[in-house]
């Protein structure tokens, strides 16, 4: 590596990244040849190897995008998007009425797909509406790009604390609740924090363990997860009918105010966490 580049080497890369995305702004039409570019030149200059280029790329991710991609081409051949904003241009010649059309439909579909995703279905929309209802869709993208993150609000759906906090209030809800359909609903908060217990754990844990020792800390953290169930198993109906006099339902309570620790402790990670990665 070039001394001078060695001794600055965050300094070059910021200043590379930057001169990248100045010229694609610049050259619009070549932006790939510059995004190739920029990788080669940072191959070139040794700051970055080609095994952390290619362990930095989320395939998961990216692989996500392109199939979006494909669904969304197939959207707009299918005209779909024409028919719709004829709809909507059909009964508004007002910007405020077309955004609102446009947020409440991104935002429905933020609960299901993510924003990333959302966004390239409805922009077909969103350019349409604009075209035949003669109005300017810069206010239209803002207000689907904001829409588009409603999936975290709306939903307890990818966020581990928000979804062991469903679980809890719907353990804990139980206690009070004395109509028996009501209970459905505590049952989806169960069954969301459920979803999360399942898979969270491990998509934690595979982030912040080097992939040398993913074997042996993997049956380590099972430990983790057996024993206190049989712990659980063994005692805690004794103690449920030693300390309460068999009400049940207090075992509900300490499983809520367990979620409500775990969550606690889960953004504690997460913070721990990224704040490893910053300094790393």
């Amino acid at each position: 590596m070039i001394p001078l580049i060695a001794t600055n080497e965050k300094l070059s890369v910021i200043s590379i990244f930057a001169l990248a995305y100045f010229f694609i702004i610049l050259f619009y039409n070549w932006k790939t040849i510059i995004v190739w570019t920029t990788v080669a030149l940072l191959l070139i200059l040794h700051l970055i190897t080609l095994r952390e280029a290619l362990g930095a790329i989320e395939w998961n991710v990216l692989f996500l995008y392109f199939g979006m991609l494909f669904v969304s081409e197939v959207f707009l051949i299918s005209k779909m998007p024409d028919y719709l904003a004829t709809l909507v241009a059909g009964r508004t010649k007002s910007t405020g009425i077309a955004m609102v059309i446009i947020c409440v439909f991104t935002g429905f579909l933020s609960i299901m797909l993510e924003n990333v995703a959302v966004v390239l279905l409805v922009a077909p929309i969103a350019l349409a509406i604009s075209r035949k209802a003669d109005i300017h869709p810069v206010p239209l993208f803002i207000g689907m790009a904001v829409s588009s993150n409603l999936q975290g609000a709306a939903t307890l759906i990818g966020d581990p604390p928000s979804m062991l906090l469903a679980g809890a209030a719907g353990l804990m809800s139980i206690f009070v609740i004395t109509e028996p359909l009501l209970l459905l609903v505590s049952m989806v908060g169960v069954g969301i924090a459920w979803a999360s217990i399942l898979s969270m754990p491990y998509a934690i844990l595979t982030g912040s363990l080097p992939p040398s020792k993913m074997g042996y800390y993997m049956g380590v953290f099972n430990f983790f997860i057996v024993i206190p169930q049989i712990v659980a198993a063994a005692i805690l109906g004794g103690v449920i009918g030693w300390l309460f006099d068999g009400e049940a339902i207090w075992a509900l309570l300490i499983g809520g105010g367990s979620m409500v620790l775990a969550a606690g402790l889960t953004m504690a990670d997460a913070a721990d966490i990224a704040k490893a990665n910053a300094g790393a």
